[in-house]
């Protein structure tokens, strides 16, 4: 069989100003582990991840990618605005966020509802660039992880 048949693909828009997965800080107090991240705007990115995929999942009838069957593949186009004060001659974003953390957080958000965990990712292509809206787009590729036949 070839790769168009045996792999499965969903893809979704994500509103929004994308926001970085950044370091995370631990402590505890009273015997009790208490983590959270150094970027207060993540969790409403993540949800707004997770809203977006869910719907996509209803729309698509989309069965959650377990570890043992398949791995994944994931594309994401990062979208901001240019800031006025950016020379029009500027057309690549070098600026922050950095594009790994970017990733890092939609990874994270989408784990348990398109894919069972995100060490099943075993390829993504990113990009980061400027454009009219700000949001990403996100597209998942479920391949098995064994040769049919």
């Amino acid at each position: 069989m070839s790769d168009e048949i045996d792999s499965r693909s969903i893809y979704f828009p994500v509103l929004g100003v994308p926001e970085p997965q950044g370091s995370n800080r631990a402590w505890v107090r009273g015997g009790r582990a208490f983590v959270t991240s150094s970027n207060k705007n993540l969790n409403g990115w993540r949800q707004s991840v997770r809203n977006e995929a869910q719907h996509a999942v209803e729309q698509h009838t989309w069965a959650l990618a377990r570890r043992k069957d398949e791995a994944i593949e994931l594309s994401i186009d990062f979208d901001f605005l240019k800031p006025a004060s950016k020379s029009k001659k500027v057309t690549q974003m070098t600026t922050r966020p950095d594009l790994d953390k970017l990733v890092r957080a939609v990874g994270d958000a989408l784990t348990g509802i398109l894919y069972e965990d995100d060490s099943q990712v075993v390829l993504v292509r990113a990009r980061k660039q400027y454009a009219l809206s700000t949001g990403a787009r996100i597209e998942v590729l479920a391949r098995p992880v064994r040769e049919v036949g």
